[in-house]
């Protein structure tokens, strides 16, 4: 009878208690609902590098608009920024990262651009943006190539430097803090 009760108690004692995966799960749930709202992207696929610790959070969206260079880089650098200041200032989180603060380099970034008919965008608007370490990459969507993939890299530039265009264009003296190594 005593071991039923351990057991029981044990049992009800793990339940309450997250693990690192689930509080990731849960920050990116979080966000995916804030994004669609205020955004208007789909959250299409989330994960990360979460063997014994948060190393990286994994953030797929879909944007259903057709955005220029500067529309996406943009958009990219706010989703970035946002996404950073929910989970670092979460606190039952912050012992489960593996760096804290996260930074961009602890967030791969991917929005592709595709209408409601799951149709590309032309040439001229950004097909696929995604971040990967401190770099943005831009690509386009190239229909006429035989390849598998129609992607085409266009443009690459650091996160840096992106802030700094976003801050200087859309007036957001907020970002100054990711411009800090």
């Amino acid at each position: 009878m005593k071991f039923l009760k351990v057991s029981i108690l044990l049992f009800f004692l793990s339940a309450c208690h997250k693990s690192h995966s689930d509080l990731a799960d849960e920050q990116m749930s979080i966000y995916a609902k804030k994004a669609y709202e205020e955004k208007g992207i789909v959250l299409e696929g989330s994960g990360g590098q979460m063997m014994d610790d948060i190393k990286v959070f994994t953030l797929s969206f879909n944007c259903y608009d057709y955005l220029t260079l500067e529309q996406t880089r943009a958009l990219v650098v706010q989703v970035v920024d946002e996404f950073l200041e929910q989970v670092n200032a979460h606190e039952k989180i912050r012992p489960h990262l593996h760096n804290y603060p996260l930074t961009v380099k602890n967030v791969f970034l991917m929005i592709s651009f595709r209408n409601r008919l799951n149709k590309r965008p032309p040439k001229e608007y950004i097909a696929l943006a995604y971040t990967h370490q401190d770099q943005i990459y831009y690509s386009h969507w190239d229909s006429t190539k035989m390849e598998a993939s129609k992607f085409c890299d266009d443009f690459r530039e650091s996160f840096h430097d992106a802030v700094k265009i976003v801050m200087q264009q859309e007036n957001m003296p907020q970002l100054q803090k990711l411009l800090v190594p």
